[in-house]
């Protein structure tokens, strides 16, 4: 969970997002105790914060169901997350970091990920515009399509192809 803490401290400070959503982290370790004393601290109540694991088919799912997906990391070497994201009509937030913007596009809301004002303002242009929502999802149907797996075999073909003639 990548620069989870100032996506938390940014969640928390924002009292109508803190009431009306849940916060659900997929993969990775369990949550060790300071993790759990943080958001504590930061007043999440027990069923707010769910640690998730499980399989593509499940994360799939959780795509399809969630309001966004946030990605609020400082740096990504690709972000296949926000692709998958994108793939299930999920709308992305993401941090307007590194390869983030590339893959991204057009079709996700960016912020400064070092900036809680900007992520919260990113967090209400999409969790309470049921237009941009639709738009980034839609947006996002397009962007992913440049990053497909059929495209990226065929081009890796095409580049040994012209090594070995």
């Amino acid at each position: 969970y990548k620069n989870v803490k100032f996506m938390m401290k940014a969640v928390a400070l924002n009292a109508e997002i803190m009431k009306n959503y849940n916060i659900i982290f997929f993969g990775g370790g369990n949550f060790t105790k300071d993790e759990k004393e943080f958001f504590k601290k930061l007043n999440f109540s027990e069923g707010q914060i769910f640690l998730v694991h499980g399989t593509d088919k499940d994360l799939t799912k959780l795509y399809q169901k969630a309001s966004a997906l946030i990605c609020p990391s400082l740096y990504e070497g690709f972000g296949l997350p926000i692709l998958e994201a994108m793939n299930n009509n999920c709308p992305v937030i993401s941090s307007n970091t590194s390869s983030m913007k590339e893959v991204g596009g057009n079709a996700a809301e960016y912020f400064n990920p070092e900036k809680t004002d900007s992520l919260i303002q990113a967090f209400k242009n999409v969790l309470y515009s049921e237009s941009r929502r639709k738009e980034l999802i839609n947006l996002g149907k397009e962007q992913s399509k440049i990053f497909s797996w059929n495209k990226c075999a065929t081009e890796t073909l095409e580049v040994y192809n012209n090594l070995c003639p």
